[in-house]
């Protein structure tokens, strides 16, 4: 057994569509051995509970081709973990939803990941090989809602999620190292 590795996920949703995604992907990753996840809203949790995790996943929507405030305020206040580099080498992974087609949610996964990146952290993402549609890109998982449908987001793209976070748990686990 590889031991305990743990998992913040942070998320900002508005409508509901992100929560159902962050759970999505928190169910992922506690398929695997050993991974303990917590969930949390940004307005639940202090951005210096951050460096408790291993590796953390953030998530939003779009808004106007990037993330929305409330996730950018959010990071905003991780200064005092930039400055003692407290999140350096952990493991990050970003979603974000959009109610349009295009919705920009490379630009929103950009953002999060310049963040982790700003951080020194390890950015991953579900591989190339394992996606059939455009919903998804190896830089984080990215789906558009489907209310208007009946359904938050396809079946596909919950499953994608969930392959998002067994792959941010198998990876955190293996640079964490047995314990």
């Amino acid at each position: 057994m590889i031991g305990r590795t743990r998992i913040g996920l942070v998320y900002h949703s508005e409508g509901g569509h992100v929560a159902s995604l962050a759970s999505c992907i928190a169910e992922g990753a506690r398929a695997v051995a050993g991974a303990e996840v917590e969930v949390y809203s940004v307005d639940e949790i202090e951005p210096r509970s951050l460096a408790d995790f291993d590796a953390i996943i953030l998530g939003c929507p779009t808004r106007f081709g990037t993330i929305s405030a409330a996730m950018k305020a959010f990071m905003e206040r991780t200064l005092d973990a930039w400055e003692a580099r407290t999140l350096q080498d952990r493991i990050g992974a970003s979603f974000s939803v959009s109610g349009g087609v295009c919705g920009d949610k490379v630009l929103a996964l950009a953002a999060i990941n310049h963040f982790f990146f700003m951080h020194g952290m390890i950015v991953i993402g579900n591989p190339m090989s394992s996606l059939n549609t455009d919903l998804f890109i190896g830089a984080g998982a990215k789906t558009q809602q489907l209310a208007k449908h009946g359904a938050l987001f396809s079946t596909e793209d919950a499953e994608r999620s969930r392959a998002l976070g067994r792959r941010v748990a198998i990876l955190a686990a293996r640079l964490r190292g047995p314990s």
